[in-house]
């Protein structure tokens, strides 16, 4: 946790986030196992020590992503569960709603696998 005045969860988990969405564009870029801490540092704007306070480790990094999108994506299966429609066409919102996170974000997934 952050030194100095204490951040509510909601504060924490909002910086945790507003952090992941400012190096994402890096991980896609360069590479997951190519960026360095540093790097995540200076893409966020904050010194290396202060990303330490969010973050330990860039696997945390990439994890509190797909946890954050794993929820999101469960949010919206529930969602279209609760729909009045055949089943069937329930399960084809769900799966289209999955494969379009996946579209959108297809250059992360293909960085952070060692593709390129």
């Amino acid at each position: 946790m952050p030194k100095g005045i204490p951040l509510t969860e909601e504060e924490l988990a909002s910086r945790r986030h507003e952090i992941f969405h400012q190096v994402v564009n890096v991980f896609a870029k360069k590479g997951f196992h190519e960026t360095s801490m540093r790097e995540i540092a200076e893409a966020a704007a904050l010194g290396k020590s202060t990303l330490y306070d969010y973050f330990k480790t860039k696997d945390e990094i990439l994890l509190y992503f797909f946890e954050s999108q794993i929820g999101n994506l469960t949010e919206a299966a529930q969602k279209i569960a609760l729909q009045n429609i055949a089943a069937d066409e329930r399960l084809r919102q769900v799966m289209k709603t999955h494969l379009e996170f996946l579209q959108a974000n297809k250059s992360l997934f293909n960085r952070v696998g060692g593709g390129g």
